[in-house]
């Protein structure tokens, strides 16, 4: 089986199993984590893992596993240039962390660069930049 196969099989493995309870969603995790660590380098080069990583970190946050959240979004950015992306995702991560000030200051960079495009549909993060206070007190 190529990577990619194993890649595919992985996503369908985690997509669509949100609304499952968070310990069936940390098996999920842990298998996903010991399969991939288990496959080759090249696994890195291929674009689809994008589409894991992203299950991945959704399912992560959710049950607030951060550290797995956090490779998850490595894997994810993996020679990514793109600052405003690479600021969504690290912020998303300090979001769920309660890490606002962080947070706030990645999400403005994104917005910044990508000229209000980067948190576009994405109301709880823009909701942040907006109303900082309400997060956070100067």
């Amino acid at each position: 089986m190529d990577i990619n196969a194993k890649i595919f099989e992985l996503v369908d493995y985690l997509d669509n199993k949100m609304n499952e309870d968070n310990n069936s969603l940390k098996q999920r995790i842990e298998y996903v984590n010991t399969k991939w660590d288990n496959m080759s380098d090249e696994k890195l080069e291929d674009s689809d893992r994008t589409l894991l990583a992203l299950v991945a970190i959704d399912i992560c946050l959710k049950i607030s596993e951060f550290e797995n959240a956090k490779k998850w979004i490595d894997i994810y950015l993996h020679k990514e240039e793109y600052r405003p992306t690479i600021c969504f995702h690290l912020g998303e991560l300090e979001f769920h962390k309660g890490n606002f000030k962080e947070a706030y200051e990645l999400f403005k960079e994104a917005q910044e660069i990508s000229r209000n495009r980067e948190l576009q549909g994405r109301e709880e993060y823009l909701d942040l930049v907006k109303n900082p206070s309400k997060y956070f007190s100067n």
